[in-house]
């Protein structure tokens, strides 16, 4: 909920700040992705310790591709609508991106957290459907392990 009202705050400064939201180049890997009704400025262009696959003891796990796209699949799916299969979701992501094109990141205890916005790209979308877009963290500690913040033991694995 806290992280949910620090993005509208960190979009709604952006938006003040004067940002160009028409005619960005998608070969600069930079776009526009819309979350909670708001275009939320993007990149996909990132250090490459964050591509690839973050998993954990169980089935789930988030793969995060070069070019801007990714799989999600859910270690359990909850109860859902009949048109929602519950399998991965296919989806767009970036990581926010400030007025100076600056990837955002947060200082924390254990190191840093880096917002992600993903943005289904089918049928399938997160929290069993409900939603077409969700912002998670990528938390990057002191160690230089990488994990998910909404999966309780998803890290970054070397395949």
């Amino acid at each position: 909920m806290i992280m949910n009202i620090l993005l509208v705050v960190f979009i709604f400064f952006a938006q003040l700040s004067g940002l160009d939201v028409n005619g960005v180049d998608q070969s600069d890997n930079i776009r526009y992705l819309t979350h909670n009704g708001s275009e939320v400025k993007t990149s996909f262009k990132v250090d490459k310790k964050f591509i690839g696959r973050y998993k954990g003891k169980k089935r789930g796990f988030l793969l995060l591709n070069a070019d801007g796209t990714g799989v999600y699949k859910y270690d359990v799916y909850g109860f859902s609508r009949e048109d929602c299969n519950g399998g991965e979701v296919r989806f767009v992501w970036g990581f926010i991106i400030d007025e100076k094109e600056s990837i955002v990141k947060f200082d924390r205890p254990y190191g840093f957290s880096y917002p992600v916005v993903f943005v289904s790209s089918g049928k399938t979308g997160f929290q069993d459907c409900k939603k077409k877009s969700m912002v998670d963290y990528l938390m990057v500690r002191k160690d230089g392990s990488i994990a998910v913040s909404s999966s309780d033991d998803w890290v970054r694995v070397n395949e």
